[in-house]
């Protein structure tokens, strides 16, 4: 009897943490951090040794999704990477080579959130610190740019840890998307769970149709400062976009604020750096 009651209240809980409307908001009293991102497309034609099975995004789980704000550009303290001559491309040896070196955190001067910008809020300017990476990957060949995310927020413990939904822009038919799950305890660590997304086929988008399995309304929660009563906020409809996930990453790794991380995959990849202001 004391199991099946285990396990009435297990299943409860599972489905109060899928309606979640809250956050425990004792992590705001924390030092700030910045996240940058930059969504990358492998363009390199290999075949791939390895068989990937098309993924299934769940979106029936709880996660906050970023709100955009634009101020103005400012001036970014360059970096110490090393800028390939003209003419000379960049491949995946390189960019790997480039983030296993020493924390930039020194060369970079993180500025401080300026109000009234939001915690959790993108921005849509080209600011990014990584914006030395982003125009060597436009300039090569083996790559494609899919997008970038910038925003601010302080990062709570595992325990109190909560996903965010990222998204880059859709470039050339291909969308990079997914959720991050950034926390700390010792030391930074992240959760990432990302889908490339590509244009399909006519007679596909007629069995996509004629499924059950499509998602009419996708909401994720923006977040406040209280953390009750979080708004709903409706994401695009990533299907309407004749767009599917074909490929999938998904990876844990613990992390030092400074330090560029690249999470790869055969046919795609995100740039991960969290730094702290300055």
């Amino acid at each position: 009897m004391k199991l099946a009651n285990f396990f009435l209240l297990l299943i409860s809980f599972n489905l109060i943490s899928v309606e979640q409307d809250q956050l425990d908001v004792d992590f705001l009293s924390d030092d700030e951090y910045r996240i940058d991102l930059i969504f990358i497309k492998y363009l390199k034609d290999e075949d791939l040794k390895e068989n990937f099975e098309n993924p299934e995004v769940n979106f029936e789980r709880f996660f906050v999704a970023l709100d955009e704000f634009q101020y103005p550009n400012f001036d970014i303290v360059p970096t110490n990477f090393e800028i390939p001559k003209e003419n000379q491309s960049i491949d995946i040896p390189f960019i790997k080579k480039e983030t296993q070196k020493k924390t930039i955190e020194k060369n970079i001067i993180t500025r401080k959130r300026e109000f009234p910008r939001e915690i959790f809020q993108i921005d849509k300017r080209d600011d990014n610190l990584m914006k030395e990476f982003k125009d060597l990957i436009r300039r090569s060949r083996y790559f494609r740019f899919i997008g970038e995310q910038s925003w601010y927020q302080p990062i709570p413990t595992k325990d109190n840890s909560f996903e965010i939904f990222i998204d880059s822009s859709i470039e050339r038919g291909s969308r990079i998307y997914g959720f991050l799950r950034p926390y700390k305890g010792r030391y930074l660590h992240t959760d990432i769970e990302i889908f490339l997304a590509e244009k399909i086929q006519e007679d596909e988008i007629l069995s996509i149709e004629e499924s059950d399995n499509t998602n009419p309304n996708i909401e994720g929660y923006l977040f406040n400062n209280t953390g009750l009563e979080l708004q709903k906020k409706s994401l695009p409809n990533l299907q309407e976009e004749e767009l599917m996930p074909i490929f999938q990453l998904k990876e844990s790794r613990r992390l030092r604020s400074g330090e560029i991380n690249y999470f790869d995959h055969p046919k795609f990849g995100l740039l991960l750096l969290i730094t702290k202001p300055s």
